[in-house]
């Protein structure tokens, strides 16, 4: 397998979770004030109280699928810092049926297949996620380090270019290692 031959390190530096954009999304104040303390419970690292606060709102918001899927996926969000990742992975397979071909959700899956030690499934997660979106700078940067760890050096410095056209603040230090390594290792000139 492929992930037996690269530093897990490296790939643990690959981390933040995306939800999927909520675009005007339509609800009450109630149900504002619960998605916000959902959000709140995760920055405030309680991960089992948001994951029990999401189980809670979830009845409520089943009829507005947006808002449905941004709810499960800060309930995967809570279960991959539980380090539940088979949880997480249903959660957000629940969420792709909300939301389908969301590259946010698409990108999340890979993120948490990472985690899991699947590469190879994570880096095609990761490949979904940038041909629905092109702009998805974080699933560019992933690729990018996973393809400078695997030696792919011509793929990681297009993935690692994109990512950083893309404005990616995500591990912008990994991807400019990736892109020098990549450009190094063909022999051009390092920039």
């Amino acid at each position: 397998r492929l992930w037996h031959r690269i530093d897990s390190h490296w790939l643990r530096m690959v981390k933040e979770f995306l939800p999927p954009n909520l675009v005007q999304p339509i609800w009450t104040a109630e149900i504002q004030q619960r998605v916000v303390g959902i959000v709140s419970l995760l920055q405030g690292n309680q991960p089992a109280a948001a994951v029990a606060a999401a189980e809670e709102v979830l009845p409520l918001v089943q009829t507005q699928a947006e808002v449905a899927a941004f709810v499960l996926a800060m309930k995967a969000c809570a279960e991959l810092q539980l380090q539940a990742f088979a949880a997480a992975i249903a959660t957000l397979d629940q969420a792709t049926r909300y939301s389908p071909g969301e590259p946010r959700l698409i990108y999340s899956t890979g993120l948490i297949e990472l985690r899991r030690g699947w590469v190879e499934v994570a880096t095609e997660h990761f490949e979904r996620a940038v041909a629905a979106d092109e702009s998805l700078g974080q699933a560019w940067a992933a690729l990018a380090v996973i393809r400078a760890l695997e030696q792919d050096h011509v793929r990681a410095e297009v993935a690692a270019r994109r990512a950083l056209a893309c404005g990616v603040a995500l591990d912008g230090e990994l991807v400019n290692l990736a892109l020098f390594q990549s450009t190094y290792r063909q022999g051009k000139p390092a920039e």
